[in-house]
């Protein structure tokens, strides 16, 4: 009887940590998540929850945002170690994690018709350029409407007292 109350309280206390385990509250468009946490989103407004990521537990004892996560020491064995080596060094990073919905059917229609359309207009711009010469065309036609202007030195300027007088 002694063993299965034993048993029973172990259960009860192991159950009681992981009901307990309250993660801290944040927003996905905010850096503010503890070291080594990432802030998962749990529904379609900005809340979210900060989560350990692999190779770290969260510590149901945290005092502070410096050992909210702590390593885990089951996976310091698999090779795993410098990961959690490489995130230790930074000291102060933090990461935020926005998960996205999958994007909609005409946002995908959009992103393969544009380029398209870029690239037929581009190809038809210099067809037309190649076929038509617009470059050549327009300096001819202003080299042959100077050419219908009469010369500055074949236009004589001046008043009616300068004439001699006709009779």
């Amino acid at each position: 009887m002694d063993k299965l109350f034993q048993v029973i309280l172990l259960l009860v206390s192991v159950y009681l940590t992981i009901a307990s385990t309250k993660y801290q509250a944040c927003n996905i468009h905010k850096l503010d998540c503890p070291l080594h946490s990432i802030c998962s989103q749990l529904n379609e407004n900005d809340d979210g929850e900060c989560r350990c990521p692999q190779h770290f537990e969260m510590n149901p004892h945290s005092t502070g945002p410096s050992d909210y996560c702590v390593e885990d020491e089951n996976s310091i064995g698999d090779g795993s170690a410098a990961i959690s080596s490489s995130l230790g060094s930074n000291k102060g990073s933090k990461t935020v994690v926005h998960i996205q919905p999958p994007p909609e059917s005409h946002h995908v229609a959009i992103g393969i018709f544009v380029p398209i359309l870029l690239v037929v207009l581009v190809m038809g711009a210099v067809y037309g350029i190649k076929r038509f010469h617009p470059v050549r065309r327009l300096r001819e036609y202003v080299i042959s409407r100077r050419r219908n202007r009469p010369l500055y030195e074949d236009v004589m300027m001046t008043q009616e007292l300068e004439d001699p007088p006709l009779m």
